[in-house]
Formats: C-alpha cells, sequence, structure tokens
C-alpha cells in the first residue's frame, strides 16, 4: 500500500467555489500536501528542485513546506527570506535547541531582524539554563556566533534603553560581558553593577561553579591572582593566542 494525497473533482472545486469557500487556498494546500508526501517517498530529495518555477518561487507553497518541514529551506530561495517563516519555527512548542538550530537555514537578513533576534535571546537564556551543553552543542550561524563570542552589539541595533532591560539581563546572563555595555548615559553606575551581579551568578551557576572552592571577591584579584587565579589567566591566555583573540 501507498500514501497517496486525496485530490478533488473540477466539480467539487466549482461547488467549493459556488459555496464562497476560498478555492485557491485549498488547492494551495493541496500543493503543499504533493510536495511533503512525494519528500516522504524520497527522503533525501531536494523538496523543490523537481517542481516548475512557478511553484517553486511561491511566497505561499515555500512558507508552508518550510514550516512543517525546515530542511527544505535550505533548498528555497524564497524561504530563506521569510521573516514571519523564521518566527513561527522559534515559537513552535519544541525544545528551545530544536527550534534554535532552525535559524542556520534563514539568510543573513532574517537573523538581522529585530524580532528574531529578540526571540533568539529569549529562548537561548532559557535553553541554557537547563541545558548549558547546548553552548557547545548549537549549530553555527551567524547570530549564535556573535552572540557566543561577545561581539553582538545590542546598542547599535537600538536595542539598549530601558524598554529592552529584561533583553539585556537575558543576554548579559548568556555572556556577563553584555553588563559592561549598558549605555552609561542611560544606567547609573548602580544600575549596571546590581545587573552584572544578578547575571554573573547566574553564568557561574550554569556550570556549578558554586559547589566548589571559590575564591572571596576582593580588589586586586586580577593584578595580585592567587594561585588558583593565575592558572586560570594562564589557560585563557593561551587560549587567546591559540585562537589569534585580543
Amino acid at each position: 500500500m501507498e500514501k497517496k494525497v486525496f485530490i478533488p473533482s473540477m466539480e467539487n472545486l466549482e461547488t467549493m467555489e459556488y459555496m464562497n469557500v476560498n478555492v485557491s487556498n485549498y488547492l494551495a494546500a493541496k500543493v503543499v500536501e504533493i510536495i511533503l508526501m512525494e519528500g516522504e517517498k524520497y527522503p533525501n530529495k531536494d523538496y523543490f528542485k523537481g517542481e516548475y518555477k512557478y511553484i517553486r518561487e511561491n511566497p505561499t507553497i515555500a512558507h508552508s513546506v518550510g514550516l512543517l518541514r525546515p530542511e527544505a529551506i535550505k533548498y528555497s530561495e524564497i524561504a530563506k527570506y521569510d521573516t514571519d517563516l523564521c518566527l513561527k519555527l522559534l515559537d513552535r512548542n519544541y525544545i528551545s535547541s530544536d527550534n534554535l538550530d532552525l535559524i542556520n537555514y534563514f539568510s543573513d537578513s532574517v537573523l538581522d531582524n529585530r524580532l528574531v533576534i529578540q526571540k533568539v535571546i529569549e529562548l537561548l537564556y532559557n535553553e541554557l539554563d537547563n541545558n548549558p551543553n547546548y553552548r557547545f552543542n548549537y549549530v553555527e550561524n551567524k547570530l549564535l556566533n556573535s552572540i557566543f563570542e561577545g561581539k553582538f552589539n545590542y546598542n547599535a541595533l537600538g536595542l539598549g534603553d530601558y524598554s529592552n532591560y529584561n533583553l539585556i539581563w537575558r543576554l548579559s546572563s548568556i555572556e556577563p560581558h553584555y553588563a559592561l555595555m549598558m549605555d552609561k548615559n542611560m544606567f547609573s553606575f548602580n544600575e549596571r553593577k546590581i545587573l552584572l551581579e544578578g547575571v554573573m551568578q547566574s553564568y557561574i551557576d550554569r556550570y556549578d561553579i558554586t559547589s566548589y572552592d571559590l575564591e572571596p571577591i576582593y580588589n586586586g584579584v586580577i593584578h595580585k591572582p592567587s594561585r588558583n587565579t593565575e592558572s586560570y589567566l594562564k589557560r585563557i591566555r593561551t587560549y587567546k593566542k591559540d585562537n589569534n583573540l585580543r
């Protein structure tokens, strides 16, 4: 036996049209069913390669196929520029890491969208809280790389004001360095200090650092380091040198 898609007769379509339903959208859904059904028969198939240009470049079809089969996005010159599709995939009720991995399929212009960025930071914050290993296992892409590498400039995107305080908190919990980027003209020293203290605790808890011998906080820990701190600095300097980091 073989799964098949139901194809309506012209008479059925005429009846539907007479009953004032959107037959065009119904037919679009049928095309999506056909593309996905054929994809199930041929798992390694480029979902769009064999389609006519007017189907392959149809944004409605590309959106729907990409929503149900995200792996098909890489084959579509239309879907990878679909910001709404990206947001819908990020908002699915699945594991956060699975949703985040899907942004790898989208263009840089989609990853520069503020709504996409805000959703990614929210999901990433929640994911790392429950699954610290995602920091090392994520699928590489421009946005996640820039966030993890401390290169994401939220001020340049107009996301550094009071209305985005929760976003700054989440971002700084991912990497405390971002707390130091808060606009000094907008946030007082105490506000920046309180945020840094809070996110730093969240950051070290991620790796269960508090269950070991934590050194007390005192001025001079960097310029007059203890043996432990000196060993940490030495290892970090080696990594920076090996990876040509400033």
